[in-house]
Formats: C-alpha cells, sequence, structure tokens
C-alpha cells in the first residue's frame, strides 16, 4: 500500500513539472519563431528600402525623385527658417 501511494504521490508531483516544461519548451519555439519572422521582414524592408533609394538616385526626373521622397521615404519640403547660409560662417572662422 505504501508503494502505491509513493507512486501516487509522485505522479502528481511529476505529471505537472511535465506538463510546465512542455509548455516551456512550447513558448520557447513561439518566440523563435516571432524572432525569425521579424528578421525576415525586416531584410524585405531593407532590401524594399535599397532598390527604392537606387532608383532615386539613378532617377534624373526631379518631379519623380521629389515624387519618391514625399510619398515613400517621407520627405517634406524645407522651411525657410530650416535654410543656413554658410558663407557667413565660413568667413567668420578667418
Amino acid at each position: 500500500m505504501n508503494i502505491k501511494k509513493f507512486l501516487t504521490y509522485l505522479a502528481l508531483i511529476f505529471v505537472p513539472f511535465i506538463f510546465f516544461k512542455i509548455y516551456q519548451h512550447n513558448k520557447i519555439v513561439n518566440m523563435v519563431y516571432k524572432i525569425q519572422s521579424t528578421d525576415r521582414d525586416m531584410e524585405n524592408k531593407t532590401k524594399y528600402k535599397n532598390s527604392l533609394m537606387v532608383q532615386l538616385f539613378n532617377s534624373k526626373d526631379q518631379k519623380s525623385v521629389r515624387k519618391v521622397a514625399r510619398e515613400k521615404l517621407g520627405f517634406r519640403p524645407m522651411k525657410p527658417s530650416q535654410i543656413v547660409a554658410l558663407s557667413g560662417i565660413l568667413t567668420s572662422t578667418n
């Protein structure tokens, strides 16, 4: 009777532990999958950005360059307050 009781208690201890380990392993596998998926997505977006940059630098038409800069890269026209004249800076250092 003592052996049956001991085995019952042993099973009650180890069965939840085994399920916990399976759950833990499943969570790790899911995390690794998400990391790999994010890495692939980032790599695809980097390739797309690079192809847009090549297209932008190879383009000769200023309107298409501005259109790609605004729509794809998020650039905006400069405000007059953002423009700095460098001629005054260069003469003041001499």
